[in-house]
C-alpha cells in the first residue's frame, strides 16, 4: 500500500490550531485501517490476540500513521512523551489540545505545551481584546503556577459576561460604529436594562471622533506602560541583565550585551512589542553562551540594548529541529535531533531561565554600590561616615537602607487625652489582665489593676473570675468617698463587659460618677494604666 494512503493532506497535518479540525479526519483514517480501537484501548483481550497475529507489527504502523501526520517538531515532541507506544501517543494529543483535560497535570510536558500555546493565544489576541490579556498577566504575575489555557478561557468568559456581548457580536459592533459613529448595533438586541448610554465614547484600540477629546489624548489608543509587556516573558524578581530567557513570544532572539557576540553587523531596525511599544535593534551577529560542559553558538542574534534580559526566541530554536524536554524539578532540556543535549535550565518560576556554566565576565562584577551595600550590611548597619573610616581606601557614597529607614522609623504621640485630675480622688483608671496560665497557688486568674490618678497610687486585686470585678470597683469607690476631700467624680476603663454592665452603670449613675471609655483596640487612650502592667 502506497504510503500516500496513510497521510492526510498537508493542511490537516495537527498544528498549535486545528486540533478540533485534525482529529475526526485521523480517527477516520485510523478506523480505515483498523488502528483506531487499538490507539484508544477499546479492544477486548481476544480480538487484540487474533490481530496481533494477523499483524504483528500493527502497533509501529499506527504509531507511524500519527507521526505522519503531526507536525515534525510535535511529532518529535509527542515521541518522547509516549515510549514509541501508540496509544500513550494518542492520550498525549488529547491531554495536550483537548479543553476537558487541560487540568489533569500528570505530565509535565502538557503543562510546558499548554503555557506556551496560553501565551500564544494572549499575543495574538485583536486589538480591541489585548484587556483580556492584560487582566489575565496581572492575576498570574509572581505566580509560580504557569498560566493555561483553560485559566484564560475563564477569564474570557467573564470578560464577555461583564460586558454582555461575545467576541463575535463585539466585533461587528465596533465595525458597525466605525461605519456610523452616531449609533449603536447593541441597542437593537439588549434589553432596556442593559442598553449603553448614548453620549459617545470611545473603545479599545479605536477612538471616536464624535468625543470631546482629540485623537492623540485618547486613552484607548496609548500603549499603557503599567501593564505588564507580553511579548519579553521577564519577571521583576529576576535581576535585570543577570540571565538568559527562553522566550515564546519573541520572534527573533535578541541580547542586550555587545560582549557575547563574536561577530556583529550594524543593522537599526526597529522591533515593535505586543503592547505597541518599540525598541530599536543596533544590528545582528552571533552569540557565544558558556554552558556548563560546552559553548553554544547562535546566529542571527538582534543586538537591542534596551532590554532588561537576554531572550531566546523558542520558535527560531524550533524551526532548527531542538526540542524542548521537561524533566523532573521544574527542569528543563533543549536536545539536538541526535538526542545530544545543548542546554539546560529552570522553570520554577514561571520563566524558562538558562543555566549557564559561569556567569559573563560583565555580571560576574558586582556594581559598586552593591558592593558598598553589602560592606553596610556585613558592619552592622553603620552610617556613610562610620563606614568611609572603616574603609578608608573605598569611596562611600551615601547610603540609602530600607532596613535602617525602618528601623529609625518611630511612632507619633498619640492624639487626645482624658481630663486630667484637679483634686485627689477625682479620676480612677481601671485595666483588667488575664487569664494568667498556670494560675496561683490562691487560685486567681486575672488581677484587677486601679490607679489614683492624682497621687498615681496603684491598687492591685486577684480574682479567680471576671464576675468578681465589679463588686471590687464598688468596695473601693466607697471606701475612697469616705475619705474627707476625695470625691471620685471619673471611671476611665475600656469597653469590657466586666465594666460595661448595669450593676455598675447603674451605681455610677447613683453615685454621679461619669464613666469614660476608650475605644476598641486602643490602649494607648488608658496610658495611666496600661503602664502599671
Amino acid at each position: 500500500m502506497n504510503n500516500r494512503n496513510f497521510k492526510l493532506p498537508e493542511d490537516l497535518e495537527l498544528l498549535n490550531s486545528n486540533y478540533l479540525q485534525w482529529k475526526p479526519c485521523m480517527k477516520n483514517l485510523l478506523t480505515l485501517f483498523g488502528y483506531y480501537h487499538l490507539i484508544t484501548r477499546t479492544e477486548t483481550n481476544k480480538e487484540s490476540t487474533s490481530a496481533d497475529k494477523l499483524d504483528p507489527r500493527r502497533k509501529e504502523k499506527a504509531l507511524a500513521i500519527l507521526c505522519l501526520n503531526c507536525d515534525v517538531k510535535m511529532g518529535d515532541q509527542f515521541i518522547l512523551e509516549s515510549n514509541d507506544d501508540p496509544s500513550t501517543f494518542w492520550e498525549v494529543i488529547n491531554k495536550s489540545f483537548s479543553p476537558n483535560l487541560i487540568d489533569e497535570n500528570k505530565t509535565k510536558p502538557s503543562v510546558l505545551i499548554d503555557s506556551m500555546i496560553a501565551m500564544w493565544v494572549i499575543i495574538n489576541l485583536p486589538s480591541h481584546l489585548k484587556l483580556i490579556g492584560e487582566i489575565f498577566l496581572q492575576n498570574y504575575n509572581g505566580d509560580k503556577n504557569p498560566p493555561l489555557l483553560k485559566h484564560l478561557w475563564e477569564e474570557f468568559h467573564l470578560y464577555t459576561q461583564r460586558h454582555n456581548h461575545k467576541i463575535n457580536s463585539n466585533t461587528s459592533a465596533l465595525v458597525s460604529i466605525q461605519g456610523n459613529p452616531t449609533t449603536n448595533p447593541l441597542n437593537s438586541n439588549s434589553s432596556r436594562q442593559n442598553q449603553p448610554k448614548n453620549f459617545p465614547c470611545c473603545s479599545p484600540g479605536w477612538h471616536n471622533p464624535l468625543t470631546k477629546h482629540k485623537e492623540e489624548d485618547c486613552s484607548y489608543l496609548k500603549p499603557k506602560n503599567s501593564k505588564p509587556t507580553v511579548a519579553l516573558n521577564t519577571q521583576a524578581l529576576i535581576p535585570s541583565n543577570s540571565v538568559i530567557i527562553l522566550d515564546s513570544g519573541a520572534t527573533d532572539s535578541m541580547f542586550n550585551q555587545l560582549s557575547y557576540f563574536v561577530d556583529f553587523i550594524e543593522s537599526p531596525r526597529t522591533i515593535v512589542l505586543a503592547n505597541g511599544s518599540q525598541i530599536t535593534a543596533k544590528g545582528i551577529g552571533t552569540v557565544k553562551i558558556k554552558l556548563p560542559n560546552s559553548h553554544l553558538k547562535i546566529q542571527n542574534i538582534l543586538y537591542c540594548p534596551e532590554l532588561s534580559n537576554c531572550l531566546l526566541s523558542i520558535g527560531a530554536l524550533l524551526k532548527n529541529h531542538y526540542i524542548l524536554q521537561p524533566l523532573d524539578n521544574n527542569k528543563f532540556q533543549m536536545i539536538d535531533q541526535s538526542k545530544k543535549v545543548l542546554l539546560d535550565g529552570d522553570y520554577s518560576s514561571g520563566t524558562l531561565i538558562i543555566t549557564q556554566g559561569q556567569k559573563h565576565q560583565t555580571n560576574s562584577i558586582l556594581s559598586v554600590s552593591n558592593r558598598i551595600m553589602t560592606l553596610h550590611q556585613s558592619s552592622g548597619h553603620p552610617s556613610s561616615n562610620y563606614l568611609s573610616k572603616m574603609y578608608p581606601h573605598l569611596n562611600i557614597p551615601p547610603i540609602s537602607c530600607l532596613t535602617c529607614d525602618l528601623c529609625k522609623m518611630t511612632k507619633m504621640p498619640f492624639p487626645g487625652h482624658f481630663p486630667k485630675p484637679s483634686s485627689k480622688g477625682e479620676s480612677l483608671h481601671l485595666d483588667l489582665c488575664g487569664p494568667i496560665t498556670p494560675p496561683s497557688e490562691s487560685g486567681a486568674k486575672y488581677f484587677l489593676q486601679v490607679v489614683y490618678s492624682f497621687y498615681q497610687y496603684v491598687w492591685v486585686f486577684f480574682l479567680q473570675s471576671k464576675s468578681e470585678a465589679k463588686d471590687k470597683v464598688k468596695n473601693l469607690i466607697l471606701q475612697i468617698q469616705k475619705t474627707p476631700e476625695s470625691m471620685v467624680s471619673n471611671i476611665v476603663s475600656n469597653n469590657g463587659t466586666e465594666f460595661k454592665n448595669f450593676d455598675l452603670l447603674s451605681f455610677f449613675q447613683k453615685e454621679g460618677i461619669s464613666h469614660l471609655v476608650t475605644s476598641p483596640y486602643t490602649p494607648q487612650q488608658n496610658s495611666i494604666a496600661e503602664r502599671g502592667n
